[in-house]
């Protein structure tokens, strides 16, 4: 509690995980597997997508601001550059994703 990783900002959604900070997700399998946040580095947004690269054409306009990076668990996830969620989805849909880059990071290129 005291590091504030239990703490949930409203960010507008009723998914569970929008607007709590993200954990390191492990990106890759085995030796070439990195953490989420090896990308975010750059201070670059960071879509851990689970839609087989249906994304793609979002991620392209906000580049250099925003990288991806496939999911291994299928579930997409967009992290703010502090590793907030600012949205999620379970299937592979991108239903909301244009309005949650639009919000946070504006128009795109």
């Amino acid at each position: 509690m005291i590091s504030g990783i239990t703490a949930r900002y409203d960010l507008g959604s009723d998914a569970p995980l929008v607007g709590r900070i993200s954990k390191n997700y492990a990106l890759g399998a085995g030796a070439a597997a990195s953490g989420a946040f090896s990308l975010m580095r750059d201070g670059a947004a960071l879509l851990v997508d689970g839609t087989g690269g249906v994304a793609g054409d979002l991620v392209a306009r906000y580049s250099p601001r925003l990288v991806a990076a496939p999911s291994a668990d299928g579930y997409s996830y967009l992290l703010r550059p502090d590793a907030c969620i600012a949205w999620t989805s379970e299937t592979a849909s991108i239903d909301g994703l244009a309005a949650a880059l639009t919000r946070w990071f504006g128009t795109p290129k």
